[in-house]
Formats: C-alpha cells, sequence, structure tokens
C-alpha cells in the first residue's frame, strides 16, 4: 500500500486531507490509527498507552486484531492491551496544549510526569511508590518548570529536589 506514514512518541496533532489511495497511518507504541479525514490528537508517552481525541471526522484505531472508530467527539484509549472507546469523551483538555496550556483533571502522576518530560525536558523521579498513586489536577500555562514543580510538589505532599534536569520528589516530613 503507499501512503503517508507517521512513527509518534510524544504528542502530536494531525489536520489531515483524506485521500483513499494514499491512506495516512500514525504508529505509535504498537498502535495503529488511519485516518479517515479528520483532525485528532495522538498523545503517548512511548510505552504501550495511547490516546488519541477525534476534533473533526473519524479515525480508527487498532492494536492487532482489536479495534474501534472513532467519530468527531470520541476519545480512544489503549491501555494494557485493550483498545477501547469513549464516546465523547473529547473535551477542551485535550487540545488545550496546542495554546500552550497544560491541564491536568485527576490525572495519574506517572502521566504528568511524562508531560513534563516533554514540555519541560526535565526528569522526575519520584522516591516513594504511595506519591505515584496520587493523581493531580491543576493547568499551567507560562509558568517556568521550577513553579510547575513547586506547585506539584505542594500538591502531593511532597518536597522537590532539583539536580540539574532531574527532579525528585520525596515525602513531605
Amino acid at each position: 500500500v503507499q501512503g503517508r506514514e507517521v512513527d509518534l512518541t510524544g504528542e502530536a496533532f494531525f489536520r489531515v486531507v483524506h485521500d483513499e489511495e494514499r491512506p495516512f497511518i500514525v504508529r505509535a507504541g504498537g498502535s495503529v490509527i488511519r485516518d479517515i479525514g479528520t483532525e485528532f490528537s495522538v498523545h503517548t508517552d512511548g510505552g504501550a498507552a495511547i490516546r488519541v481525541a477525534v476534533q473533526e471526522g473519524s479515525v480508527a484505531l487498532s492494536r492487532g486484531a482489536d479495534s474501534v472508530m472513532l467519530q468527531q467527539g470520541d476519545v480512544g484509549r489503549i491501555a494494557e492491551g485493550r483498545v477501547e472507546s469513549l464516546p465523547g469523551g473529547a473535551t477542551a483538555e485535550e487540545f488545550a496544549w496546542m495554546h500552550g496550556e497544560l491541564i491536568f483533571r485527576d490525572t495519574p502522576i506517572s502521566t504528568v510526569i511524562a508531560d513534563l518530560r516533554r514540555w519541560y525536558g526535565v526528569e522526575v523521579r519520584v522516591a516513594d511508590t504511595a506519591l505515584l498513586q496520587r493523581r493531580f489536577t491543576g493547568m499551567f500555562t507560562t509558568e517556568p518548570r521550577e513553579r510547575v514543580l513547586d506547585v506539584i510538589a505542594m500538591t502531593l505532599p511532597a518536597r522537590v529536589e532539583r539536580r540539574g534536569d532531574t527532579a525528585y520528589f520525596r515525602p513531605a516530613a
């Protein structure tokens, strides 16, 4: 098949003109996202978890033989090898990053860490597994990474230690 293909690690937004003869395909974390003529975002941290949000049109999301068709406003997710559809699950937050905003709503700390790595180039290490079980809600626009790290640490609660481009969250005393 002659086509247009992209291998993705991270987050991207695609606005695609559909072409039957040259399909547009995104490969991310062992998954395949095939455009059916659409605007959509793909979020992956390089692992097996994938999140696709459809702003307009439709896409097919698959992993192996498991697949779903996503329409405008839907979110597709692949976690632990399962493909699932969340009809109407796309919110404004799904696309906020395109406007320079990071929005987290009851987000697992592991996801927050992956986003911080992409946005700020900081590696975050968490010294206590109990902290990794927490979730975070917050919004950032133009804040410097030091402020973002301080706010997240305060809400965990934890203290943050910085060494170059690595930040360590440790339980608050």
